[in-house]
């Protein structure tokens, strides 16, 4: 086990403190993209092809991914390829390709077909890939402070009865979706090794069951195929993380997923001063351990120690098992594509690393309108709009105060509007309550779990205050900075 606790994580980082990016090894080459792209939509373009009228071209960079387009003069359907680096390799493409699946089986949610996708990075492109059928539309992100209040109306209206649907659809684990027919297993023979293990097993000792490098959709169809596995969460593949063996889901129970979130804490750091001495210490991303972790091991081991004493406080054992939700977690103006001209919904994106959550973790707004939702205000009448200047961050007549304020109170109404829309589907209501001070006070506990190494004194903050006051914790109490976990990682 030692080994493993000296393994580098495979992706690399660049940039300072503050504007850190992933490092790409090397750029995605567009004539295998091309070739991949021929192989996989054979069958739904002209059966005599002229390569001229297909085109390859890069489309867009995200914090982990790279997209290309892909068209055919006079195909009306386009597509795109994503190109991923290895966060957590495998299993974050095999669980967004069967949270896909799940979702256009089981709801209306307009999400993108796959066409085809690749889960290892032994191939001739050398990443992993997705390829889907492209979803027309615009960002709202784009658009949102454009839009008539009356079509923003609308638009949370449509998105309510939409995204209720995750709430009809109950699992009995805590953990993510994978396809269950591809659920991993020892296989000496077979080459591709796993970086992520589904029970506490040596890392080494396990290979990727795949009849085939790449697949298309219909080939993973089986019936009951789908199973809620390892739990795609920072804490658990971040840094060298990625490779220390441990409990990583699926979950019972809440109690459960928390305290195997605080043994990889303590496991990362009683592992940490053996980079050190480690002969491929160059290897290793400098967040892996500095020269300020022996200094601060003892301080994030008690702390570590003292979340867990406060443990069956906030998860109490009698809480037991309740039905967990699949929950888009990162649910932002930029993941709601929209058409222009209408406003109609036309699609939802970036399903990655979506989690199967409790309720107290579910929560039934999206995330663009819960943002400010955690912090204590109130207003006694109904705010001035913002003139057009103040709106524009870089304009000298920005007014960040102003726009905050007129945001919070439009949220307000907004999440009225929500959940009318939602009452006349299903009865809301008899979900745990997000809002309520023992929801809140898991998630903050949750939240600080991952702070213990990565902000240590958010963290040690939170639980003094709370040890003294046994209340819910605001976050404008805590007074903290944004995490990996929240920020880059989320």
């Amino acid at each position: 086990m030692a080994a493993l606790s000296t393994r580098p994580n495979p992706l690399k980082w660049t940039g300072g403190y503050y504007n850190r990016e992933a490092l790409w090894p090397k750029e995605p080459d567009i004539t295998i993209i091309k070739s991949l792209a021929l192989k996989y939509l054979a069958s739904e373009l002209p059966a005599i092809l002229d390569l001229d009228r297909l085109h390859v071209e890069f489309f867009a960079q995200g914090g982990f991914n790279k997209l290309y387009s892909i068209s055919y003069s006079g195909h009306s359907t386009h597509y795109l390829l994503r190109v991923a680096l290895p966060l957590v390799p495998y299993y974050r493409i095999e669980s967004e390709v069967a949270v896909l699946s799940y979702l256009k089986e089981n709801t209306s949610i307009p999400v993108a077909r796959v066409v085809a996708w690749e889960s290892s990075a032994a191939t001739d492109l050398g990443f992993e890939w997705i390829l889907l059928e492209k979803i027309e539309g615009v960002a709202l992100w784009d658009l949102w402070r454009k839009v008539p209040w009356e079509s923003k109306v609308e638009i949370v209206t449509a998105l309510a009865p939409l995204l209720g649907q995750l709430r009809d659809h109950k699992f009995d684990h805590i953990g993510s979706l994978y396809f269950k027919d591809r659920e991993t297993q020892p296989d000496p023979e077979h080459r591709s090794k796993v970086a992520f293990p589904i029970h506490d097993l040596p890392i080494d000792s396990l290979q990727i069951a795949k009849e085939s490098e790449d697949l298309t959709i219909e080939e993973a169809s089986q019936p009951n195929r789908y199973i809620v596995g390892p739990l795609l969460h920072p804490i658990f593949y971040l840094y060298r993380r990625l490779y220390l063996p441990g409990n990583r889901g699926p979950f019972r129970t809440s109690r459960e997923w928390m305290a195997a979130e605080l043994d990889f804490q303590m496991s990362w750091i009683k592992t940490g001063p053996n980079i050190k001495t480690s002969t491929n210490r160059e290897d290793f991303d400098r967040d892996d351990w500095d020269s300020d972790g022996d200094e601060e091991a003892p301080v994030m081991e008690k702390l570590s120690n003292d979340y867990r004493d406060v443990l069956p406080e906030v998860f109490p054992a009698a809480e037991g098992v309740s039905p967990y939700v699949l929950h888009h977690h990162d649910l932002s103006l930029a993941n709601i594509l929209v058409n222009p001209d209408t406003y109609e919904i036309t699609g939802i994106i970036d399903w990655e690393k979506i989690q199967v959550v409790p309720e107290w973790k579910s929560f039934r707004f999206p995330k663009f309108l819960t943002d400010e939702m955690d912090f204590p205000w109130s207003l006694d009448k109904e705010p001035r709009m913002p003139t057009s200047a103040e709106y524009i961050e870089d304009s000298e007549n920005h007014n960040s105060i102003v726009v905050e304020e007129r945001d919070r109170w439009d949220d307000a109404i907004l999440r009225q509007r929500y959940d009318e829309a939602l009452s006349r589907t299903r009865d809301e209501k008899q979900f745990f309550s997000y809002e309520s001070d023992t929801a809140r006070t898991k998630r903050q506990f949750e939240a600080m779990a991952m702070e213990i190494t990565e902000h240590t004194n958010a963290a040690r903050r939170w639980l003094e205050r709370y040890s003294e006051s046994k209340r819910v914790i605001t976050e404008s109490e805590q007074e903290i900075g944004l995490s990996l976990s929240s920020n880059e990682l989320s």
